[in-house]
């Protein structure tokens, strides 16, 4: 993925192709990561994992695009009293998530169960997290779909 991601129409050959060599070998979505390590977004999701203290990740505006439900999903959780970390991570960080998900406008919410073989812990009622998650998104779009 190039560095101008905030220019949507361009350039989003590699993350089609790259998604679609995903789905070829059975992964549902694929997940960017920069040669420094760090995980930027997926093929056509922003993603999150909450880490074992609470705390919902995602990555940083400035390398990824905006998403207009990623922004919706960050204010959901701030009414929620979960706190939110926009800043860089490894794959090694997400793989030890309590739980993660990815967030689009034609997906909302889908949990993530696997990154690559590891088993993301979704046991302890975060399965039922995203789904509270879910429930106030839409609540939220229902309230700002007309302003």
């Amino acid at each position: 993925r190039w560095d101008d991601v905030h220019y949507k129409s361009t350039m989003l050959a590699p993350n089609c192709l790259a998604k679609t060599d995903a789905h070829r070998q059975g992964f549902g979505e694929i997940l960017f990561v920069r040669a420094d390590g760090t995980v930027t977004e997926s093929g056509a999701c922003n993603f999150f994992y909450m880490d074992t203290d609470g705390v919902l990740h995602t990555a940083p505006f400035g390398g990824i695009l905006m998403g207009c439900t990623r922004a919706g999903l960050i204010k959901c959780a701030e009414e929620l009293q979960i706190p939110v970390s926009e800043d860089v991570f490894t794959l090694d960080d997400a793989k030890n998530a309590k739980m993660a998900f990815v967030s689009s406008s034609s997906r909302a919410i889908t949990q993530v169960t696997h990154i690559d073989d590891t088993p993301i812990d979704s046991r302890g009622g975060d399965t039922e997290m995203t789904a509270v998650l879910r429930q106030l998104f839409d609540l939220y779009m229902v309230r700002y779909a007309g302003t």
